[in-house]
């Protein structure tokens, strides 16, 4: 698996929707048909742990922006990506008011291809999103454009994530 990103959605009455979205390529690994997340309460709910089952919704191929031939995806040579959206509900408990909550996605492993971390295919993929006060509803922010995973030699692209947080809250980025 190459990439993840979790959001989360406020029904209402303590209840969310969990989206999961999984990147790998096409030749790589396969993602499972759902994906366990774990949530975990912090503060005054600490030691509360609950696990949720998403079901896989979708999948589709991610765009190579410079590509003149097929990618492995549809039998071409070029690297290809496919993007697995997960989803489900989660009812948090009556003490979820107040505390805070990781929202998390662990698996092993990573694309055998990935060249920037050592032993890729023995590495964990995590993924987490913070929920402050589950009683007062808020939805996480969500990336507007999906991942930029490859362009072509000589090719100017300009990555934006087009972030957008649906309450209005301010978005800080950071490079680490």
């Amino acid at each position: 698996l190459t990439a993840a990103d979790i959001s989360y959605k406020c029904l209402g009455n303590l209840q969310y929707e969990i989206t999961l979205k999984i990147y790998a390529q096409c030749s790589g690994i396969t993602p499972p048909n759902s994906a366990s997340i774990n949530i975990t309460g912090s503060g005054t709910c600490a030691g509360v742990s609950n696990v949720t089952t998403l079901n896989n919704i979708s999948s589709s191929e991610v765009p190579i922006y410079c590509a003149a031939a097929p990618s492995d995806c549809n039998g071409g040579t070029l690297p290809g990506y496919r993007e697995y959206i997960y989803k489900g509900t989660y009812t948090f408990p009556a003490q979820a008011t107040g505390c805070t909550w990781t929202i998390a996605y662990n698996t092993c492993c990573r694309q055998p291809s990935i060249t920037n971390i050592p032993s890729p295919s023995s590495n964990s993929l995590y993924v987490d999103a913070k929920l402050v006060d589950a009683g007062v509803c808020k939805n996480s922010p969500t990336f507007g454009n999906l991942p930029l995973f490859m362009t072509c030699a000589n090719d100017q692209y300009n990555i934006t994530h087009a972030t957008v947080d649906p309450d209005g809250g301010s978005l800080v980025y950071s490079l680490i």
